[in-house]
């Protein structure tokens, strides 16, 4: 099945992403980036979900904003969004991007890292959708520069530390059953081989959501031979989990 931004999620565990034009990023916009757009997710992937686990005018969270993903497709679904980005620079990138949609919904950017406490969002968001900053993208550019950055983390037990502490705010961002959803991928890394990075996030998430499924995103890339390495696949899926901010039993 393929899914574009016209397409609604079905009960079918996996569908196929096709790019459009929403999901490219304007020229300016990644020359501006610290991180040259490597980490910036797809506009279309994220529409379906806020279709699906909201309503117009909610309020939905990205605690992990980036680039600014996760808000354009919001307000293109017509609801409020709140970004917590922990980088200045991108926080004025993601002003210029939500400037050209001409919007209507309201906006609220906080430059803060996710893992500290911020008692005025409490019990107010409707939805909390992120993409998981991936542990070892530092290998791919240099972020050690940056004080507090999620990406410097080099050792993975402190990285998945500190995803525990953010998702632990989410939940007391996250209004009484309403839905929080993280997408990421288990990793091949060149120096540490295979990391279940998707797998050791549902453990954490489940210490604080009720883990209520999962899809699989596939993106269509070439097949090639298998390499001497004959079990490594080319990383053409993930996972989104899917909680709910329900009491644990």
């Amino acid at each position: 099945m393929h899914l574009t931004e016209e397409r609604e999620l079905t009960n079918n565990s996996w569908f196929i992403l096709e790019r459009n034009e929403y999901d490219n990023l304007a020229p300016e916009l990644l020359e501006g980036d610290i991180f040259g757009g490597r980490d910036c997710g797809w506009v279309s992937q994220m529409r379906p979900f806020i279709r699906a686990f909201s309503s117009s005018e909610d309020l939905v969270l990205d605690p992990f904003a980036g680039l600014g993903t996760t808000l354009v497709a919001a307000i293109m679904e017509g609801r409020n969004v709140v970004g917590v980005e922990i980088e200045a620079k991108r926080i004025e990138l993601i002003n210029k991007r939500l400037s050209s949609l001409n919007h209507k919904q309201g906006v609220s950017l906080h430059r803060m890292d996710a893992q500290k406490a911020f008692p005025e969002m409490n019990s107010t968001v409707d939805l909390s959708l992120t993409s998981i900053p991936y542990f070892g993208a530092s290998d791919s550019f240099d972020a050690s520069k940056y004080q507090g950055q999620t990406y410097n983390s080099l050792d993975y037990q402190s990285y998945l530390g500190i995803l525990d502490r953010v998702f632990s705010n989410i939940k007391r961002w996250l209004k009484k059953d309403k839905f929080a959803i993280f997408m990421c991928e288990n990793l091949h890394l060149q120096n540490a081989g295979f990391v279940p990075l998707a797998w050791d996030v549902a453990r954490i998430l489940q210490q604080h959501f009720v883990l209520c499924d999962e899809r699989i995103i596939c993106y269509e890339k070439e097949n090639g031979e298998l390499g001497s390495d004959s079990t490594r696949t080319n990383r053409s899926h993930e996972y989104v989990l899917i909680c709910r901010n329900s009491l644990i039993t």
